[in-house]
């Protein structure tokens, strides 16, 4: 979500400079393009405000917790949204114009249908990624409660945004493929012609790539089609009508790059591929298909590597985990029957996480670049308590409220039952009524999941002030529990739990994910910015000469 509210000012931003363009050769309808700008700098305001003020705390790993300026920020977005919206419609009255309606085979008709479709966009992922902010607003508990349920989140974000965010790609993809050949005002039917080499090129492309990729996603194999068209046409239009000029090249380059973007991200998703498999269960939080369970300084399988966590490090507020890959120097045949000699180094990647107790701690990935692939890697769960509390005999304690007949979950491993609460001995003052000596036995079974039961009887005595409720353990089990008391009037009572360290090694979890061919993304982004220079660049040097002149 927070990536997702960085990228929205961007969208709004690249329609506002299309727009501009379109008021420079029409020289009139500039209402839709302040909008824009403005709207694109309200957007960035408001992405702070969804990453600095919490409210996206339980949805993005990325968000920061609640830092107490949630006043200060809404007052900002408030003064600069009010303000500049009431400047803009003040003077939008007595802005020029269109005279005329645009034709429909004209660059600017076409420009405007991007920005509107850049728009579309930009509003369907603010509205999903504000969700939390809609349920503070209007839901059941909000300042005006309009709806009678809580809105849900997306269930499968990556699913939910993919389905709508896809065919925006598409539309974008092709008139960035068509743009090019449009001319201002009109274009004659010859010129439009000349996109039917790169059209036709596409759909051969498209056919062989996505069967040597096995896509088999409808939305996937259009968005590829989309994205090698715009790729084709503006390479087209760069090499056979400019010539290759790098002056004249601005916008093609840019577009070019922006497919590659476009086809990078498509492959290296979705291909990605989990190399970070456990042969075992770890965790209803950590599946074991993404992630792998590695015991400090042992070499563990995954293929085609194998992996071993070296070492734990502090650098300032950094935790850094030195992770060894390693590549069997023999053939693949003898690696399925488990060979595992002739083990050399191939890299050494240092995944870590910021420490910090005031907003978070966030997991940073560390990464090996190679010519057709990334091999990403992050630490899901790593014990980050400092020496001095690990060197204790007990883990943290666990708190839980509990009443007869009820269970709850110790350590993920055993069920608690609550069986009975018996009052033993009590006294009370025989002026004021208080109660002065109190013994309670409350009656416990502990289940084990292969279904063996542990009962036990858990002391509370009251004397006056003083309680005495003795931690009562399982010696066998390496689990210790103490009766804490009565807590409320409808019998629940509070019991505190140990779970005793074992001698097993410190181990961490790591996530590893191969990105295939992601170098694509990373070459589309260099041309797209060169490309956007070339472009302002351009248009600078032509305004320095008509003002020569």
């Amino acid at each position: 979500p927070v990536e997702n509210s960085s990228l929205v000012p961007w969208l709004t931003l690249v329609a506002a400079g299309h727009l501009m363009m379109v008021v420079k050769h029409k020289k009139t309808a500039p209402a839709t393009t302040i909008f824009l700008a403005i709207l694109s700098f309200l957007l960035v305001l408001y992405s702070t405000f969804l990453t600095r003020s919490g409210i996206l705390g339980d949805t993005s790993v990325h968000a920061f917790v609640d830092l107490g300026l949630n006043g200060q920020l809404l007052a900002l977005l408030g003064f600069f949204t009010l303000g500049s919206m009431g400047v803009f419609f003040w003077h939008q009255r007595h802005m020029p114009k269109s005279a005329s309606e645009d034709a429909f085979s004209s660059r600017e008709f076409w420009m405007f249908i991007g920005a509107l479709t850049l728009l579309l966009s930009a509003a369907q992922i603010t509205f999903s990624t504000s969700i939390p902010v809609l349920n503070k607003l209007i839901g059941p508990d909000g300042l005006v409660p309009i709806l009678q349920t809580q809105m849900a989140p997306p269930a499968d974000a990556a699913k939910h945004y993919n389905s709508l965010q896809i065919p925006f790609a598409l539309i974008i993809s092709v008139l960035m493929g068509i743009a090019p050949f449009l001319r201002w005002k009109e274009t004659p039917k010859e010129l439009s012609r000349r996109v039917l080499w790169s059209a036709g090129l596409t759909l051969i492309l498209t056919a062989l790539v996505a069967w040597g990729l096995q896509l088999t996603e409808v939305l996937y194999i259009g968005l590829l089609g989309t994205a090698l068209f715009a790729f084709l046409a503006n390479a087209d239009y760069w090499l056979r009508f400019l010539r290759g000029k790098w002056t004249a090249g601005g916008m093609a380059l840019a577009h070019l790059g922006f497919a590659l973007v476009l086809i990078g991200a498509l492959i290296s998703n979705a291909k990605k591929e989990a190399i970070s498999t456990n042969a075992t269960f770890i965790h209803q939080d950590f599946p074991a298909n993404e992630n792998i369970l590695l015991p400090q300084s042992d070499t563990v399988s995954m293929y085609p590597y194998y992996v071993s966590w070296k070492a734990e490090r502090t650098e300032g507020h950094n935790r850094v985990f030195d992770v060894e890959f390693y590549e069997v120097d023999m053939p693949l045949a003898s690696w399925a029957d488990g060979e595992r000699n002739h083990l050399k180094t191939a890299f050494t990647l240092h995944p870590f996480i910021q420490m910090n107790a005031r907003m978070g701690n966030v997991r940073e990935p560390s990464t090996q670049h190679f010519w057709n692939k990334d091999i990403y890697t992050y630490v899901s769960y790593a014990d980050l308590r400092s020496e001095a509390e690990k060197s204790g005999d007990w883990k943290e304690p666990m708190e839980a409220s509990l009443k007869t007949g009820d269970e709850v979950f110790l350590f993920n491993t055993y069920l608690l039952h609550g069986d009975t609460l018996v009052v033993e001995d009590a006294a009370f003052d025989p002026t004021t009524g208080e109660l002065t000596h109190l013994d309670l036995a409350l009656s416990l079974t502990l289940k084990g999941m292969d279904g063996s039961q542990y009962p036990l009887v858990l002391p509370y005595h009251l004397d006056g002030n003083n309680v005495e409720n003795a931690e009562v353990e399982w010696a066998d089990l390496g689990i210790k529990i103490r009766f804490d008391g009565v807590k409320d009037e409808d019998g629940t009572y509070g019991i505190t739990a140990w779970e005793k360290k074992s001698n097993d090694p410190p181990f961490i979890l790591m996530q590893a994910f191969i990105f295939p061919y992601i170098n694509l993304l990373w070459l589309g982004s260099i041309l797209m910015g060169v490309g956007s220079l070339l472009a302002v660049w351009k248009r600078i040097y032509r305004s320095l000469n008509e003002g020569k002149k």
